[in-house]
């Protein structure tokens, strides 16, 4: 049901899986937990938040262009890139069979 309601928001599209195991769990375990105290907890309000959530959430697949952005800077500086030769300048990635592998330095992370 939430996948449905998603399809055309990439970001909604992705959490809804985990969004209708939220939903599934709470209507299952809460119930049958709070049933026995006389108290029904009503999780239609979830369900109307994820409508609310994909209807308005129009943002970019943040992931996503982040990923294009960093390929976009290897692309663009393909001296860095370390293939059959070694480059003069510091390493932005490495290919090795086939597979790109990304240097701690171009990902932005500390040593």
């Amino acid at each position: 049901m939430y996948l449905e309601k998603s399809v055309e928001n990439d970001v909604a599209r992705r959490i809804s899986l985990h969004y209708s195991f939220i939903v599934f769990t709470g209507k299952v375990l809460l119930n049958d937990l709070f049933n026995c105290e006389g108290l029904d907890v009503d999780l239609n309000a979830l369900e109307a938040l994820f409508y609310n959530i994909s209807n308005e959430n129009k943002a970019v697949d943040r992931p996503l262009l982040e990923l294009e952005q960093l390929l976009e800077e290897i692309d663009s500086n393909r001296n860095r890139l370390y293939v059959d030769y070694e480059p003069t300048q510091a390493i932005s990635a490495l290919y090795h069979n086939g597979e790109l592998y990304l240097t701690p330095a171009i990902l932005g992370l500390k040593k």
